[in-house]
């Protein structure tokens, strides 16, 4: 059984529109790799990110409680980070952070991605 973490900023659509598109990449680089740091400092694993929105696991390994401790301890610590975070343009940028404990699959989706 695995642990996922979702988060994603709430209305970063509508905050990045009218803002150049250089420092709409330069705040998400810094989003992400903050998020990477973390990930890595609570044995968790990101998965996948699209735009705003940060996918990580935990608990593949069959350790559901340590799992589970895991991406909760990664969830405060993301939301905790975002809080001392710089606005984007005008907005500070609220983190919605949504967590699952259960089965997972992953497999080749087309023919040249794995997800």
């Amino acid at each position: 059984m695995s642990q996922h973490s979702f988060s994603d900023l709430v209305g970063f659509t509508t905050a990045a529109h009218d803002l150049p598109p250089d420092q709409v990449v330069a705040y998400l680089d810094e989003f992400v790799r903050g998020f990477d740091v973390l990930c890595d400092q609570h044995g968790t694993e990101k998965i996948k990110t699209i735009g705003d929105c940060y996918m990580a696991v935990a608990g593949i390994d069959d350790d559901g409680v340590g799992g589970a401790k895991a991406i909760g301890r990664l969830a405060l610590a993301m939301l905790e980070a975002n809080s001392r975070r710089p606005p984007l343009g005008a907005q500070h940028m609220r983190l919605r952070v949504g967590l699952h404990c259960g089965p997972a699959t992953a497999g080749v989706i087309g023919d040249t991605r794995f997800s």
